[in-house]
């Protein structure tokens, strides 16, 4: 072990990682914004319905795709119930 766990375990203190901070979340979420600024960019020069066609395309995707790895997530952490 590391100096710093074993020491945090000598104090009594836990192993567990830390929670996500207001910044970490902040910066996740400014990060998929400007990927979809940079995924639209080069329709900017199509007409203005197949942007706005591809953006909703973009985000319903990616929408999906998010829930997609929450539901994963949810079956794996409760696999055991689905017997």
């Amino acid at each position: 072990m590391l100096g710093t766990s074993s020491n945090n375990m000598k104090n009594g203190g836990s192993m567990a990682p830390r929670a996500p901070s207001s910044a970490d979340t902040l910066a996740k979420n400014m990060r998929g914004f400007f990927s979809v600024i940079l995924l639209s960019f080069p329709f900017l020069f199509l007409d203005q319905n197949v942007v706005l066609y591809n953006f909703w395309l973009h985000m319903s995707v990616a929408s999906y795709a998010s829930w997609l790895k929450v539901l994963l997530g949810l079956v794996h952490k409760h696999r055991f119930l689905l017997v």
